[in-house]
């Protein structure tokens, strides 16, 4: 289970890797400069944002083996929608629908690891993410090579989402399913609607806001 979760991670990187190098063809083919497709890519970000909440729940309810299942699925398909797309709102929309399905099956991979992690006897979570991110470098080679084959942008990536669905399949259903958190009784009193978090995870947040806005500047 430890190997097969931390190839999981490979393959989802590998897929939205090779999306990376075609964004140049797709900026050319709208006839957008450098601020108006920045303006499209911050399409991704908000997808993320928007789905983390509900993603969280679904989680909670199917849990980590499920949502990857159901997630690689909606990624996929998600995932080869921007190449296609013909207008700025078009590509926006499209990089949406990435962010909002890749924040699913991310956290859904990220819950699976922390899970095999407790049940094992060595830390994984580090390497996991270590082979996210050759699965990153691998997919640019992949995008990459498909420019020096010619194959458009759109079609390239709908080919390879296709290629890659069987394997991602069977390696979800590979995973031993987890058990969803243990949900307490209500307690007498009523829960606050809001409130503050603990200061240390306030301390936390701050310190991913500065590494994820240099990253993503």
């Amino acid at each position: 289970q430890q190997r097969l979760i931390m190839l999981v991670f490979f393959v989802q990187a590998l897929t939205f890797g090779s999306w990376l190098p075609r964004i140049p063809e797709v900026q050319q083919a709208l006839g957008a400069d450098h601020a108006t497709l920045a303006l499209g890519l911050i399409g991704l970000p908000i997808g993320t944002l928007l789905s983390l909440p509900v993603s969280g729940r679904l989680a909670t309810r199917f849990g980590a083996r499920g949502i990857i299942i159901v997630g690689f699925v909606l990624f996929l398909a998600a995932v080869s929608l921007p190449g296609w797309a013909t207008s700025l709102p078009v590509f926006f929309f499209a990089l949406m629908l990435t962010g909002a399905f890749m924040s699913l099956l991310e956290l859904g991979l990220n819950i699976q690891a922390d899970e095999i992690e407790r049940g094992g006897d060595k830390l994984i979570m580090s390497t996991c993410h270590g082979f996210w991110s050759l699965g990153l470098m691998a997919g640019t080679l992949v995008g990459a090579g498909f420019i020096f084959l010619g194959v458009a942008p759109g079609l390239s990536q709908t080919i390879f989402a296709l290629l890659v669905l069987p394997f991602a399949m069977f390696t979800g259903f590979a995973l031993q399913r987890t058990e969803a958190p243990a949900v307490d009784k209500p307690s007498v009193e009523k829960p606050k609607a809001f409130q503050l978090p603990h200061p240390a995870l306030l301390g936390i947040c701050v310190f991913v806001v500065g590494t994820t806005l240099t990253e993503g500047a």
